[in-house]
């Protein structure tokens, strides 16, 4: 599926990403589509307090996090 997210620091196409949910692990996979305000797909989420669009390989519920893996 994919999620509505707000951003606070930059995420790109192929950055590896963890999902942390309330009371669980995390789950790791691989950013593979990321689109922008507009519907339209992008490569890079450089600016703070975005609303991008990303596509997920599991269900997340409101109130999980993403982070970029270092």
């Amino acid at each position: 599926g994919t999620a509505r997210v707000l951003t606070r620091n930059p995420f790109s196409v192929g950055d590896e990403i963890e999902l942390l949910s309330p009371g669980g692990t995390g789950r790791r996979f691989v950013l593979e589509e990321m689109y922008g305000e507009d519907g339209g797909p992008i490569s890079r989420s450089a600016s703070p307090m975005k609303r991008i669009t990303i596509k997920l390989p599991f269900a997340a519920s409101a109130g999980d996090i993403i982070r970029k893996r270092n």
